[in-house]
């Protein structure tokens, strides 16, 4: 099933490695550390929609002009799997983690099916602290291809296992903040825990610091919200109480359009919050950072809209199956224009923010470097002539959103309450600037409240309609995404990250900068029989491959 690496990667590999520079052989006066920002499923289309609404909100404005991370552009990543010119987040994840090109579902394992080391690991091999910071499920696809070895993605209950420290190498990661506490909560108790298991109380009891709530956030960083060069030696201790479990929500957390302030924190709270934690003891880190939020969404759009609808037909072909997203992949997923723009928002303010947060540390700043890229894009959002941004400006809320609360507020009502009810949503929440409603959207509208089907699918469509977007596919496209990296004062450095690469490149650039020793990591790992089950590698390796 599986295949070596192509000679293509192979020269792009030699080319990559010949460039690379090790962070051992600069000026740094400690080992640097690692930030990687994953804005899932971000796409180049989606960074113009956020601009132009931007600018439809503000009026034209410089400041509009540019979101806070353009100017740091470098390159470009491929964002093909081994047996999918389409990968989906477990491939993608595992290729940025391992450096490994592996089958779609895949976590943790190499082209041969064998166990394969992350950059997570290394790092923590040499001595960094390391941290996870997600708006999905922290068992999701993209933190669990840097903390876990499966077969099979939807393993969460296992990843979470790991993911605290049940594997030959023990606890690798010091801070997991995100969504997902189902998969640490036993079933009896509303979990998804078959073994009854209650993970929580588990971690609580080996000493971890569980935070379950917004509330309980805000205590863990209290006063440390200030920047490490101003906080007190009371808050640093505060700060430093490693190993940290935050899980905000029993899936994942809200699109950034629907979170409730006092309920979740958000992205760029959570990562602020997880540079000063893992930064308290002036010890070098690892931290990735996933985001936009992210719900799969696997609902028919409605077959009975007008023609001259664009549908997006993709979606009905991958209805059965779940893809993993990131909030602005699942936005994508969902064709939701509205939940992709704020969350794309929500990605620029963790991206200021942690660039004002290594400023702020003067002349240590160069003891960080901030690598950003998507995984894949999602949606292959098509922005045409005549496709309308103010239209978007004054919507309330994700489509997900909208559709659970009018099926809720629906039930059981019909005639003109249901109407009234209808033209509420469509209106005040979705935005539509129209002096009468189309008769065919309340049609449709109506008939999906009363049987509890196709209530999103035919919002999204009236949505869409009305603002002129085209969507290519309900899943992952195979385009390019764009790569960053901050500071970029040190030229040798930039020069060994600008261009285009496969996206194996960028765990091979971080385990030549950090001198990582992973072969060492991968002779524990292999020590481990429990990760490797004989029948179901060949079971993939006979499976089928793409050629280039």
């Amino acid at each position: 099933m599986m295949i070596p690496t192509t000679l293509l990667a192979t020269l792009f590999n030699v080319v990559i490695m010949l460039g690379m520079v090790s962070a051992e052989n600069s000026s740094h006066k400690r080992s640097p550390s690692v930030i990687v920002l994953i804005p899932d499923g971000f796409g180049a289309s989606q960074a113009t929609l956020t601009r132009e609404f931007l600018r439809a909100k503000y009026g034209i404005d410089e400041r509009f002009n540019k979101l806070a991370f353009d100017d740091y552009h470098v390159g470009s990543i491929m964002t093909k799997s081994a047996n999918n010119l389409v990968t989906d987040s477990a491939a993608a994840g595992t290729a940025f983690a391992c450096g490994a090109n592996i089958n779609n579902g895949i976590i943790g394992y190499d082209e041969d099916i064998e166990v394969c080391p992350t950059i997570l690991e290394g790092a923590k091999a040499k001595g960094y602290k390391t941290g996870l910071v997600t708006t999905t499920r922290i068992t999701h696809a993209t933190p669990a291809a840097f903390s876990s070895h499966v077969y099979d993605r939807d393993l969460e209950a296992d990843i979470a296992t790991m993911q605290l420290g049940e594997y030959v190498l023990g606890p690798q990661v010091d801070l997991l903040w995100g969504g997902g506490r189902s998969f640490f909560t036993p079933a009896s108790a509303n979990g998804s825990r078959t073994d009854e298991r209650d993970l929580v109380a588990e971690a609580k009891e080996k000493g971890w610091n569980v935070v379950l709530s917004k509330e309980e956030f805000d205590a863990y960083g209290k006063d440390g919200k200030a920047r490490r060069s101003r906080i007190s030696v009371k808050a640093r201790e505060n700060w430093s109480h490693l190993p940290s479990l935050g899980l905000f929500a029993d899936s994942h957390l809200d699109y950034d359009i629907d979170r409730d302030e006092s309920e979740q924190p958000s992205l760029s709270e959570m990562a602020v919050g997880a540079l000063d934690a893992l930064d308290a003891n002036d010890e070098p880190f690892f931290l990735m950072v996933c985001g936009l939020p992210c719900h799969v969404l696997p609902f028919l759009l409605p077959s009975t809209l007008s023609s001259d609808i664009p549908h997006s037909t993709a979606l009905k072909d991958e209805a059965d199956h779940q893809v993993e997203a990131g909030r602005i992949d699942h936005a994508g997923h969902a064709n939701d224009a509205a939940g992709i723009i704020h969350d794309v928002l929500a990605y620029n303010q963790v991206w200021s923010d942690t660039i004002k947060w290594i400023d702020s540390h003067g002349d240590h700043k160069t003891d960080y470097i901030v690598l950003a890229t998507a995984d894949h894009d999602t949606g292959a959002l098509n922005l045409p002539g005549g496709w309308l941004p103010p239209s978007l400006v004054n919507v309330t809320n994700s489509i997900e959103y909208l559709a659970d609360w009018l099926e809720e507020e629906g039930e059981g009502i019909t005639g003109e309450e249901l109407n009234t009810l209808i033209e509420r949503v469509l209106v005040d929440k979705l935005a539509l600037n129209v002096t009468v409603i189309e008769p065919e959207y309340m049609d449709l509208l109506t008939e999906a409240v009363s049987t509890g089907s196709g209530i999103a699918g035919n919002l999204t469509e009236i949505r869409n309609e009305q603002s002129g977007l085209n969507w290519g596919t309900g899943g992952h496209s195979s385009v390019d995404v764009s790569l960053y990296l901050y500071p970029q004062d040190d030229k040798e450095l930039v020069e060994s990250v600008q261009g285009l690469h496969p996206n194996v490149w960028l765990a091979q650039w971080i385990e030549s900068y950090l001198s990582l020793d992973l072969a060492s990591v991968k002779a524990k790992l292999d020590s481990d029989g429990s990760l490797r089950n004989e029948t179901r590698r060949e079971e993939i390796l006979a499976g089928p491959v793409i050629s280039d």
